[in-house]
């Protein structure tokens, strides 16, 4: 019983945290993908093609089919990123869905650990979809 009770919450918990859809989720964050010129810092993978590295940190879904430069982006875990050398990657700090008409988003782009891109999303939903209506460069 006692584990049914930590279930439950959790899954509330997690409601909280995603309160938008999937569809919504994958439409903001294209948007933040196409708002970032991260072609001159782009990582180039073994068959040199470019590809939008994101980092695994538990922020981002896992069932969104998220694509840069024509190719799916990669998921690659912190600890995985020096031994695939990975030079360059996106990385989402926080995603507030707090609101179902708002989300914010901070996010960093860092070039072999040096932060190149440095930025805070607002998001509105608006009649005809989500718009970008303030970025902020931290």
């Amino acid at each position: 019983m006692k584990n049914f009770l930590i279930i439950g919450i959790l899954s509330v918990m997690g409601l909280q945290l995603s309160a938008q859809s999937i569809t919504d989720q994958k439409i903001i964050l294209e948007k933040v993908i196409a708002h970032i010129t991260f072609v001159e810092y782009a990582h180039t993978n073994s068959f040199g093609d470019l590809e939008l590295v994101l980092l695994d940190n538990g922020i981002v879904p896992y069932n969104l089919a998220l694509s840069c430069f024509g190719n799916p982006v990669v998921f690659i875990k912190e600890e995985d990123l020096q031994d695939e050398n990975i030079q360059a990657y996106l990385k989402f700090n926080t995603i507030d869905y707090s609101s179902d008409m708002m989300v914010i988003i901070n996010f960093e782009y860092r070039v072999v650990g040096e932060v190149k891109i440095h930025e805070r999303l607002r998001f509105e939903k608006l009649v005809n979809g989500w718009e970008l209506k303030e970025t902020i460069s931290l």
